[in-house]
């Protein structure tokens, strides 16, 4: 099967394109391959929580369905629309779990996650503005009958954005 794309540019479109492999965004299967593909790792995600951030307010128990122990708390530790996924924890241990869970499913599913477009964004006030990169420990945990090729750790820089 030959596929060829353009993309319409202010500019113009661009000349075609071979497309070798993937789906046209905007293909009617989208949506269903997106949830077939991504549920499993929400699901998992959402049942191996380890510190999650905890929105507190009173009308949590209205909005969504909640497991958290008061009624008043909803614990989230993803957001995600289409392809862009937030990882959110109240620390890095839990992130590195977080880590650690994505990377499993991507060796899994034969895929992988862009780490060069991984960002940190935290709220804690920093000492000072150092932006070296953190370095998050992780292992993807696999059983002996599945090999993949894995980070031993991922560099994520951070991002220090004034709210004024």
């Amino acid at each position: 099967m030959s596929r060829s794309n353009r993309v319409i540019t202010a500019h113009g479109p661009t000349p075609p394109y071979r497309v070798r492999i993937g789906i046209d965004q905007g293909e009617v299967i989208s949506p269903l391959l997106w949830v077939i593909y991504l549920d499993l790792l929400l699901t998992t995600l959402k049942h191996e929580k380890k510190d999650p951030y905890c929105l507190v307010s009173p009308l949590a128990p209205y909005t969504v369905l909640s497991n958290s122990c008061s009624p008043d708390v909803l614990e989230i530790n993803n957001l995600v629309f289409m392809d862009d996924s937030t990882l959110i924890s109240s620390s890095k241990e839990g992130m590195e779990h977080m880590l650690s869970i994505t990377e499993e499913f991507y060796c899994l599913n034969n895929t992988s996650a862009n780490h060069n477009k991984y960002v940190l964004a935290t709220n804690a006030i920093a000492a000072s503005r150092d932006l070296s990169p953190i370095a998050f420990n992780f292992i993807a945990q696999l059983h002996a009958q599945h090999y993949c090729y894995s980070y031993p750790y991922v560099l994520i820089f951070p991002v220090f954005r004034s709210l004024v």
